[in-house]
């Protein structure tokens, strides 16, 4: 029984760490290029 929560909890945080690392390249990829648009532009940024 330990050995299967154990697992669990391994297969729990790899799910937790591939989505943090997806959630951490949406934001480095999208967060720089509308602030480099908008400072270009000179418009006001777009609330999301």
């Amino acid at each position: 029984m330990n050995f299967a929560r154990h697992h669990l909890a391994l297969i729990v945080d790899d799910e937790l760490k591939s989505r943090g690392e997806v959630l951490a390249r949406l934001l480095k990829t999208h967060r720089p290029q509308p602030s480099r648009h908008v400072a270009g532009s000179g418009q006001p940024a777009p609330t999301i």
